[in-house]
């Protein structure tokens, strides 16, 4: 080996530990971070993995701070149903319960986020998840919670019907998916409405009606999304029982 080659090898080398000791640093920020929002009730102890970034953790956790802030006046009997009794904020209990881990996935380009097969307290987001706006984050997070629980199998996902209409008879297009046309599309329909498309529904639906600290711009937004997301429920009977909260 030359002279060239040992310095090269060495340069390689250094860099090599810079990199690997920055993602011990980041690896205990995220740590203090976790344990900061453990100390303060904020959140439970989340673990965040595989994350080059600190602020991807931070959105995260704010995201969920902001969830669990969110104030109601009252809650329907479909809605505490999934998310527990009471007029009262139940999504932290509800999230805390069943993921403890969040980490990074550099995989899986064409979706936002996934509940990790043989680690189901695990949701791995990618990074079009961070590309979307704060009420369509949470409620990614919340439907891959819903994924996790053994009861109801996963809650696994059905082939959208050929064809998907309305009660009118056009086509479903989903319009906070870029338009895309639902008729046929593989996994992405619910058969019950109490499945991760399902309550995701309700979850906004609750949001834009009894939300007592968001402004308007926050309800229009939740009310866009339980409107779009109820789409992906095939039964008509069973959306007509989330509008009317049943």
């Amino acid at each position: 080996m030359s002279k060239y080659e040992v310095i090269k090898t060495q340069e390689q080398l250094g860099i090599s530990m810079k990199k690997h000791e920055g993602r011990i640093l980041f690896k205990l920020q995220a740590s203090i971070l976790a344990l900061f929002f453990f100390m303060s009730g904020s959140i439970h102890a989340l673990e965040f993995n595989w994350f080059n970034d600190d602020k991807e953790v931070e959105m995260i956790s704010s995201d969920l701070e902001f969830l669990y802030s969110l104030k109601f006046s009252k809650t329907n009997l479909l809605h505490n149903k999934v998310f527990g009794e009471g007029n009262k904020n139940t999504y932290k209990e509800f999230f805390e319960e069943r993921i403890n881990t969040i980490r990074k996935s550099n995989t899986m380009a064409n979706m936002y986020a996934f509940n990790v097969d043989g680690y189901r307290d695990t949701i791995a987001v990618t990074n079009n998840f961070f590309k979307l706006p704060r009420l369509l984050r949470i409620a990614i997070l919340i439907h891959e919670a819903r994924h996790s629980e053994e009861t109801g199998n996963h809650w696994h996902h059905a082939d959208c019907p050929i064809p998907h209409l309305d009660d009118h008879g056009k086509p479903f297009v989903s319009d906070i998916d870029g338009g895309v046309l639902l008729s046929g599309k593989r996994q992405a329909c619910d058969s019950s409405r109490l499945g991760s498309y399902g309550i995701v529904s309700i979850m906004m639906k609750n949001i834009s009606e009894n939300c007592e600290n968001c402004n308007l711009e926050m309800k229009e937004q939740a009310h866009k999304i339980y409107q779009d997301i109820k789409k992906r429920i095939i039964s008509p009977l069973e959306r007509r029982m989330i509008e009317n909260n049943e």
